[in-house]
């Protein structure tokens, strides 16, 4: 297994966690069929919506959904039941998406990401979007999976697979947009090696790519549901700030002391506001 991380707040990082999802190799829909362990939560076959990938899946929009204002059959969230999923947290989204890749390619994306961790401006463009928590691309090896018994049939898998994690502020639209309009270059380089990858410009096909093999979050804990990024950082900002003044302000006169005060508050209005629930979107 080999993955590469980029954080882009130290102090406000949440970890998504995903089903276990097994790939039938012998299926003609390989590498793009999936089966849940959990057979209640199968998405539906839809139909009307053409994918692109033969056989693959994807989920049918129920009514209620559409109600949230979705503009697009992208990322729904809704499931068949009707229930919402568990992607958002407060003002927090937690994406897994999961894209096979032929074993020859997967060498080559591995001397990519060495370069990307060790060469730190090629990290500026993901770090500079800071609704962004967390992003980590995984590579797990078709032979990697975990076999956790001797009961456990061995998996004969063709394709390697590259996992997508990332936590962000703000809805999965606005994301994909930011990601197709600033990181396209990077994006490129590291997804072109996933089969059926088609360019994250233009963004319409991209977020269908996406859509179609994101998987939902089964549990998604946030320290910080009501807060987003900046948020935090501002409220340690202010933190920072308060502290300092209360060192430095131990032995002024009262003249002074309300000059300060005022000094105090000129330097942190910028970072003063109040958190609370994001509105629902697309």
């Amino acid at each position: 297994m080999f993955s590469i991380s980029l954080q882009t707040c130290s102090d406000f990082v949440t970890k998504p966690t995903t089903r276990l999802y097994k790939v039938n190799p012998q299926s003609r829909l390989a590498p793009f069929s999936v089966r849940y362990r959990d057979q209640s939560a199968v998405p539906r076959r839809s139909d009307s919506l053409k994918t692109g990938f033969k056989g693959s899946q994807s989920w049918t929009i129920p009514s209620s959904s559409k109600e949230l204002g979705n503009q697009c059959d992208c990322n729904p969230w809704v499931r068949p039941s009707g229930n919402f999923v568990t992607n958002i947290n407060g003002k927090a989204y937690a994406m897994n998406a999961i894209t096979p890749m032929k074993p020859w390619k997967t060498p080559v994306l591995r001397v990519i990401f060495l370069v990307l961790g060790a060469v730190k401006p090629l990290q500026a463009g993901l770090k500079n979007l800071s609704f962004i928590h967390f992003a980590r691309w995984v590579i797990v090896g078709r032979d990697r999976f975990p076999h956790l018994s001797p009961q456990q049939p061995r998996e004969g898998l063709q394709y390697d697979y590259l996992i997508f994690f990332s936590n962000f502020n703000g809805t999965w639209n606005q994301y994909i947009d930011a990601f197709s309009a600033v990181l396209s270059t990077g994006l490129n380089a590291i997804w072109r090696w996933s089969e059926k990858f088609p360019g994250s410009v233009p963004v319409t096909p991209f977020k269908s790519y996406i859509n179609r093999l994101q998987f939902d979050t089964d549990y998604y804990y946030n320290a910080y549901p009501r807060a987003t990024t900046n948020d935090v950082k501002a409220a340690l900002r202010v933190q920072d700030a308060l502290d300092d003044f209360a060192r430095t302000s131990q032995t002024l006169s009262p003249t002074e002391f309300a000059q300060a005060y005022l000094e105090f508050l000129v330097r942190v209005q910028v970072d003063l506001g109040s958190t609370g629930m994001a509105p629902v979107g697309t």
